[in-house]
């Protein structure tokens, strides 16, 4: 019952877990070999990590933990890719 109800948060957490990773890889602007660093070992391989575990347990509890930690990882990872243009901002208002 509970894993109708939250696959849709749970699952657009992991894609916008994966796309953080693509998107912070492209914004560093750096060389495909720095790129691939970046986007292998973070993000993406949480986001992997969480939809096998969704896929792995049978249980409402287990579903609940695993959607909230989801959506946790992505309000993370917006906050830290957000963070640098924030700053950004609030120098050239200074200015």
């Amino acid at each position: 019952m509970r894993r109708g109800l939250l696959s849709p948060a749970a699952h657009m957490a992991w894609t916008g877990l994966t796309a953080a990773a693509l998107w912070s890889a492209a914004a560093a602007q750096r060389s495909r070999k720095a790129a691939d660093r970046e986007v292998r070992p973070g993000r993406h391989a949480v986001a992997v990590g969480l939809h096998t575990a969704w896929d792995s347990f049978n249980s409402d509890t287990a579903y609940v933990i695993v959607a909230a930690l989801s959506l946790s990882f992505l309000i993370y990872a917006t906050h830290r890719l957000a963070t640098p243009r924030r700053a950004h901002a609030r120098v050239t208002r200074r200015a």
